[in-house]
Formats: structure tokens, sequence, C-alpha cells
């Protein structure tokens, strides 16, 4: 993930509830003066099968892991991201949706 995701430094699993939650330490790099964000998320994968549509929400629990004094924990993250497959092409829409605090 951090290859591709914007400002993404680093993810870590930390739990696999099952094929389709996990609880993930995503880290996002913030320019200076800003230090780090650290954000705890569980997340949650589904497809809905009229469409075909495959989802991926997730959303902070910040108490699971103590803060890291090199980060500024975010105990507000929200996140969605889904991806709905076309007629006739590998994707027809890729969308990423996100809210958290602090802001930098």
């Amino acid at each position: 993930m951090p290859i591709w995701v914007y400002r993404v430094r680093s993810v870590t699993s930390l739990r696999r509830i099952s094929d389709t939650k996990g609880i993930d330490r995503v880290i996002l790099a913030m320019p200076w003066p800003f230090d780090d964000r650290e954000a705890i998320v569980h997340w949650r994968l589904q497809q809905d099968p009229s469409n075909l549509t495959v989802t991926m929400s997730g959303s902070a629990v910040p108490a699971i892991l103590p803060r890291d004094d090199a980060c500024v924990r975010m105990p507000a993250f929200e996140s969605h991201w889904s991806f709905t497959p076309p007629a006739h092409a590998p994707w027809r829409s890729a969308v990423f949706d996100f809210i958290r605090e602090p802001r930098p």
C-alpha cells in the first residue's frame, strides 16, 4: 500500500480477524515541520452480489495499541474504498474517501 496510496509511509497488520476483516497500523508521512500521523484502523471488505462492487471501509480503533511518541495519533479516522467493475474494461471506477483528525 505505501507505494500507491498518497502519503502512506507504512502499513503493519496487527490482527487478522477473518479473510474480510482486520486491524492495521497506518503511518502517514507529513511534510516538515509536522510529525507523521498514525491511525489504528479496523477494516472490513465486502462485495455487493448484485453489481460486484467491492468496498473496503475502515474506522479508527485507537485504544488497540499504545501511542507511538514519534507520531501523532489520529483518534478519528474513517475511510471508504469502492471499486466498481465495468462491462468491458478492467475497472470502471475506483473511489477513495477519508476523514481524519487531527489535521496538519
